[in-house]
């Protein structure tokens, strides 16, 4: 069974959360959930997720890959060395990354878009350019390994994006 961890902060975005992770345990993929602390996360719109491990604390070894979600507080995110770390590391050890709505910002920070194509929410277009993307307005884009997606209305096409690279596709 392949597994994934997906990182979902306080202020995530609930639908991207909720539907990508229905996506992916209908593909028969396991979900870690990982957040800054284990406290309860509450997403934008309330949703309540308890986090099973500290980004921290998560070695990128036991996944098959590394999913972000976006929302409100992806800039804390974007700030934290372990998340910049979790995601470099993944590509060094060519597995896949995936970031939704504003989170590609993120793997941007990391030098990870550098040359690729993705999309991200229009917010952040000029952040991910400015890491060396080739912005892409579309729901989602995979390009060698990183898959991204534009916001919640991209959840579901972002989550079966997952799931075929992680079945080889």
């Amino acid at each position: 069974m392949k597994a994934i961890v997906i990182i979902a902060q306080k202020g995530f975005q609930d639908t991207e959360y909720e539907k990508t992770t229905e996506v992916l345990k209908k593909g028969g993929v396991q979900v870690t959930v990982a957040s800054q602390t284990t406290d309860i996360a509450t997403g934008k719109v309330k949703a309540k997720v308890t986090p099973d491990i500290a980004v921290s604390k998560a070695s990128v070894k036991d996944y098959d890959a590394v999913v972000i979600i976006g929302g409100p507080g992806t800039d804390s995110l974007a700030a934290d060395a372990s998340v910049i770390s979790l995601v470099k590391d993944a590509r060094k050890m060519g597995k896949t990354v995936a970031a939704i709505c504003i989170a590609p910002i993120i793997l941007a920070k990391a030098g990870i878009l550098q040359g690729r194509k993705a999309t991200v929410f229009s917010t952040g277009r000029k952040e991910i350019e400015a890491g060396g993307a080739i912005y892409q307005l579309s729901d989602v884009v995979i390009d060698k390994g990183v898959i991204t997606g534009s916001g919640p209305e991209a959840s579901t096409k972002f989550g079966e994006a997952i799931v075929k690279a992680l079945k080889g596709g």
